[in-house]
């Protein structure tokens, strides 16, 4: 009866290890926009062996993905807010972010996919156009 006992309790434990092992990010990412910028926030779990976080961006769908910024960890059970001040320069109108942990033995986990509709002021876009013909 008691090896029976020791059975389920360690069968149990290994589970639950097993369930929350891995699991560093654990809502989110969420884009929204925010003026001319695009905020990317996402909340944490366990962070053991979190060097850091990667934000990717990309300007359509099956579009390339390409790094934004990195994030260090912050703790356990933390929140994150990334600004991207860079997007009004893209002429995209929906654009595609995740967040790949990068872990100290340079193993990645990949966040889900999010995405935003963006659309830059007028003024901008007039600019971005004129200092384009000029590069």
């Amino acid at each position: 009866m008691v090896k029976k006992f020791n059975s389920i309790v360690l069968i149990a434990f290994v589970g639950s290890i097993l369930a929350l092992g891995g699991q560093v990010i654990i809502e989110g990412p969420t884009a929204r926009t925010s003026g001319d910028n695009i905020v990317v926030q996402w909340k944490s779990g366990d962070e053991s062996g979190v060097k850091e976080y990667q934000i990717w961006r990309s300007g359509g769908q099956g579009a390339v993905f390409i790094h934004v910024a990195s994030v260090f960890p912050k703790g356990n059970n933390s929140q994150y807010e990334f600004i991207d001040r860079s997007v009004f320069k893209a002429e995209a109108s929906i654009y595609y972010y995740k967040v790949i942990v990068i872990f100290t033995d340079n193993s990645q986990s990949h966040s889900s996919i999010c995405t935003v509709s963006y659309l830059s002021s007028t003024a901008r876009r007039t600019w971005g156009s004129i200092k384009a013909m000029f590069r």
